[in-house]
């Protein structure tokens, strides 16, 4: 019996379901996670295409972006654990917004090299995500993801000591952050490199 026959469905609000869902994943609390998962396995399930479309109200905000997108990967990660990869493979569907969808989990595969020192593992994704995204019609979640996807992929190369590249592409996304009004994103950037200009 996998974790999920452990429960059985009960109602919950659809709305509210996936709100309870995106906090859990937020915080990191894979437990309740887990939990919400097995309890509406067949609401989520049945709901999970339509939720995969992500909300205009949210592709207008980049934090909103972010932990909605994260929160449906910790969804269907949760899902693959228990057996049923369903979700995973919607996700990887190549099509509207599940390529954001998938930019995210790419991105979060390509921190983990560079956080386990993998970098030219890091840096060949990395320029494949570019690559692949190359035609993506332009928005708020392209807005979002170019700019971090350069910025990664300078702080890949600024670690295997590849200083120029590191800064062609930290002022790629600065340029691409000035472009989309992003005044965060313009002044992370900035300070990236300023750090870079110590240690030329």
């Amino acid at each position: 019996m996998d974790l999920f026959e452990m429960f059985k469905s009960d109602k919950k609000n659809l709305p509210d379901l996936l709100e309870s869902l995106l906090q859990a994943a937020e915080k990191k609390d894979l437990k309740t996670l887990a939990l919400l998962c097995g309890k509406h396995r067949k609401e989520i399930g049945e709901s999970f295409v339509v939720w995969s479309k992500v909300p205009d109200v949210v592709r207008k905000n980049p934090v909103a972006m972010n932990r909605y997108c994260e929160g449906l990967i910790a969804v269907a990660q949760t899902f693959e654990h228990n057996g049923d990869a369903s979700l995973i493979s919607h996700l990887a569907r190549k099509d509207g917004d599940n390529r954001l969808v998938q930019w995210q989990t790419d991105l979060v595969e390509a921190q983990a090299l560079i956080y386990s020192g993998k970098l030219s593992e890091a840096i060949v994704l990395l320029n494949s995500i570019l690559s692949r995204n190359a035609k993506l019609l332009g928005g708020s979640g392209v807005e979002h993801y170019l700019p971090r996807t350069y910025g990664m992929l300078g702080s890949a190369y600024f670690k295997s000591s590849e200083h120029a590249k590191a800064v062609e592409c930290m002022s790629k996304a600065k340029a691409l952050c000035e472009k989309s009004g992003d005044t965060e994103g313009v002044a992370i950037y900035e300070g990236n490199l300023r750090h870079l200009e110590k240690h030329a």
